[in-house]
């Protein structure tokens, strides 16, 4: 189910789940929805296949202009929105796309820096170890609202009537203790893949240029939306505040 990001405009947003490689273990995984004000036009960010009633959802809202692939660590669903819609795919430049159906070439793309969807800016998180990892974020600033992917998730309560994760009894458990959890959080495996020294201190200059944005709502790539999202990744950033140092 597709559900309107609240108190935002033209944004949208869907969880969905993902297998892990662990067996029996589940990630959530969230799209974000943007429609360019005053238009039709949709871009799907941190994009996941939707089974056919909620897709059908998704074409009610407007039409599929392109889709933007933020992590170097997602990007295996926009070859079948870029074969069956068409439109333009945005990706950080390291990426390295499978083709959408057996025979068939990668989808061409081009680099996220470039990208000019109207009301949409781009930030760089410098710190990242781009050898290992790249990601940006998105900001929307008409809607203070920042898009995220690995970077910061959020695992929060969710909607009532989103849907549950596969074998949930196992997959809860199990995502805790790899510690996909809390609220406005920088995972350790995350820390882990992005930087040289398996240093969170490393990605200090990334959290500097998020805590210069104006944001009240955070959409991550993982976990549902955070509200009051600057006060809680505050909190987040307090308790880690010895390793940044």
């Amino acid at each position: 189910k597709i559900y309107p990001l609240e108190g935002a405009n033209d944004l949208f947003y869907v969880e969905a789940y993902f297998p892990m490689p662990a067996p029996g273990v589940w990630i959530s995984r969230t799209m974000t929805i943007y429609r360019v004000p005053n238009t039709q036009d949709l871009y799907l960010i941190n994009s996941c296949r939707l089974d056919e009633a909620t897709e059908k959802q998704l074409l009610e809202l407007g039409n599929i202009k392109g889709t933007i692939v933020i992590s170097k660590a997602h990007g295996i669903d926009e070859p079948y929105y870029k074969s069956k819609f068409g439109g333009e795919l945005f990706s950080v430049p390291t990426k390295s796309f499978k083709p959408a159906a057996s025979g068939a070439p990668p989808p061409e793309f081009k680099s996220v820096y470039e990208m000019k969807v109207p009301g949409i800016e781009v930030i760089e998180l410098v710190g990242i170890d781009k050898a290992k990892h790249e990601e940006v974020a998105l900001y929307i600033p008409a809607s203070k609202v920042l898009i995220t992917c690995d970077i910061i998730q959020h695992y929060g309560e969710r909607k009532q009537d989103a849907p549950a994760l596969p074998l949930n009894f196992i997959t809860g458990p199990m995502m805790s203790f790899m510690g996909f959890r809390g609220e406005a959080v920088t995972v350790p495996m995350f820390v882990k893949i992005s930087t040289t020294a398996n240093s969170i201190k490393d990605l200090k200059p990334a959290f500097e240029a998020i805590n210069k944005l104006d944001y009240d709502i955070i959409v991550p790539g993982h976990g549902g939306p955070c509200y009051n999202a600057k006060e809680t990744r505050a909190k987040f950033e307090k308790s880690v505040e010895a390793q940044l140092q």
